[in-house]
């Protein structure tokens, strides 16, 4: 499937979930899910999609799932997701998003999965996340982040999981991770640290995983 019509699913006004993914979409018209206000579940990867446009997803109040993996896509426009308050998973994995705009995600305070492993993205605003307070886990995975904004996640008090392996970190900044009280699993395997600063791990009290393997910490 190359193409779709912008009014192919004009009359499934009940429909809940659609799976469009490990197709050939390079692109999809702005009215392309008007009418689809119940959908909760929406699956388009494994496509070729390059950018998404702001309407899109105007009318996906309900929708709780969006898997935009495995596509081409190179950035994220601010407003673009501004209609998602129910979304509890969203996963943009090997994509090519290289930056994304200060409040990309400013209106996702249901979001409780996050996945952005395998991208290229070199830094993050530093308001990033700071209306994602139900986050549960965070993947960063495979990125080229060579550092972070020490306010980076503070606003994530629930976050249980956070993965930075196979990054370019040198350095982890003062107090970068002092409000994950909930923390247990932190991933910082294969960066290029050298040194660690002290307290830097100090404020979390519930960790039960710590990853460190593969820097060049001495």
């Amino acid at each position: 499937l190359r193409s779709i019509d912008q009014n192919m699913f004009q009359k499934l006004v009940n429909l809940q979930e659609l799976f469009l993914n490990q197709n050939q979409l390079a692109f999809l018209p702005v009215r392309l899910f008007t009418n689809l206000g119940k959908l909760k579940v929406l699956d388009l990867s494994g496509n070729t999609l390059t950018h998404l446009s702001k309407g899109l997803l105007g009318t996906q109040a309900k929708l709780e799932k969006l898997l935009l993996h495995s596509n081409q896509l190179t950035s994220l426009d601010s407003g673009l997701l501004d209609s998602l308050g129910a979304l509890v998973e969203l996963q943009l994995d090997r994509n090519r998003i290289r930056s994304i705009a200060q409040g990309a995600f400013s209106n996702l305070a249901s979001l409780t999965k996050f996945t952005l492993n395998f991208n290229k993205l070199e830094a993050l605003p530093e308001v990033l996340f700071q209306h994602m307070e139900a986050l549960d886990s965070l993947q960063l995975q495979g990125n080229q982040l060579q550092t972070l904004p020490r306010r980076l996640f503070h606003p994530l008090g629930r976050l249980r999981t956070l993965n930075l392996a196979q990054n370019l970190l040198t350095q982890l900044p003062e107090k970068l991770f002092d409000r994950l009280v909930s923390l247990q699993t932190l991933k910082l395997s294969n960066n290029a640290l050298s040194g660690l600063r002290q307290g830097v791990f100090d404020k979390l009290g519930s960790l039960q995983e710590l990853f460190l393997d593969g820097n060049s910490i001495s």
